[in-house]
């Protein structure tokens, strides 16, 4: 199972400064793509999934998303959003909204999935390149 739901119940219900200790240790432990600041963790690696730094990415997407430079990052993350639920159903809602957009519990889940998703994305593409 992708999800521990006991720690999606406690998160809901609140935390307390402890927990927080705790999240930021975890934090610490993450892979550098996912700790790279000021960027969200997400959109670097729709930048590493292009073979781009999150500045070059941005200017690329100015230029092929005049207007809207977020565009591109929005229907990459909804197109990996429906990818990751069809893996791993337990990380989503699935009441009255099954039917639109996926509606994320997991955020911790989906974004260990994203950072592996982008991983084999690179690997098939350069297969002599291991992340």
């Amino acid at each position: 199972m992708c999800a521990d739901l006991e720690k999606i119940k406690k998160r809901m219900v609140g935390e307390t400064e402890e927990d927080s200790v705790k999240h930021a240790k975890a934090a610490a432990d993450l892979p550098p793509a996912i700790a790279l600041e000021p960027y969200n963790s997400r959109y670097v690696e729709y930048a590493r999934s292009h073979g781009k730094s999150p500045e070059e990415m941005l200017e690329a997407d100015r230029v092929k998303y005049p207007g809207g430079s977020m565009c591109g990052f929005i229907l990459w993350n909804t197109e990996r959003l429906r990818e990751c639920e069809a893996e791993c159903p337990e990380h989503f809602f699935h009441g009255v909204f099954k039917d639109r957009w996926p509606r994320l519990l997991n955020h911790e889940g989906y974004d260990s999935w994203l950072h592996e998703r982008v991983n084999q994305l690179i690997a098939s593409r350069n297969p002599d390149v291991k992340e």
